[in-house]
């Protein structure tokens, strides 16, 4: 898992294995060594890392919204439309 999230976070190794053990040493997630593969670590939130990421996420929906807000419907519709193609090349790749 950690190996994804080096990818997905387009990081370097070293730089996820010191986000993840600051993390841990938070408390926000636990990790432990991979059933699949001795050379890969599964990374799981704890409960207070998806209190954290319950809180946070209604947040930034908030923050959103009101940007947003001063757009029109018909805006907000063909902003999410455009936005769709941007990322539909991204998430197909990530697919594979």
């Amino acid at each position: 898992m950690s190996g994804r999230l080096t990818r997905e976070t387009i990081s370097s190794g070293a730089a996820t294995t010191k986000r993840l053990v600051r993390l841990e040493q938070a408390g926000l997630i636990a990790r432990t060594p991979s059933e699949r593969d001795r050379r890969e670590v599964d990374v799981r939130l704890t409960e207070a890392g998806a209190a954290l990421i319950d809180r946070l996420f209604a947040e930034q929906l908030e923050r959103e919204a009101g940007i947003l807000a001063p757009l029109p419907p018909a805006e907000r519709e063909a902003l999410a439309a455009a936005l769709a193609a941007v990322l539909a090349p991204i998430d197909r790749a990530e697919a594979l």
